[in-house]
């Protein structure tokens, strides 16, 4: 069963030594089946992994005002989270905003 790391949560150094970690990226919400998370579909599916999933969901940032320092620090920590993952996944959906997501592709 893999562990769920959330914003703004971050690995210790020992930590990112000893498991492997897979970031999501892409919207937050939306995108499953029946009306679910793109994100909950992904963590269901590495159920029998022993691994670190890095999820940025936090239920602050979307009310960040753009510009702000809050909306600076999610960003680089989602930015630094996806650099330091041994894998990232990415979904964009078809006329999705997801300016970070892109930027890491």
């Amino acid at each position: 069963m893999p562990t769920i790391l959330r914003a703004p949560e971050r690995l210790s150094a020992a930590q990112r030594k000893t498991t492997t970690t897979l970031y999501l990226a892409g919207p937050i919400d939306g995108g499953g089946g029946a009306g679910g998370s793109w994100r909950d579909e992904v963590i269901d599916a590495c159920d029998d992994l022993d691994i670190t999933i890095i999820d940025q969901r936090n239920d602050r940032w979307p009310g960040l005002d753009a510009g702000s320092p809050g909306r600076r620090g999610a960003y680089d920590w989602q930015c630094a989270s996806a650099y330091d993952a041994d894998v990232v996944v990415v979904w964009v959906p078809d006329g999705s905003h997801a300016p970070t997501a892109l930027m890491l592709l």
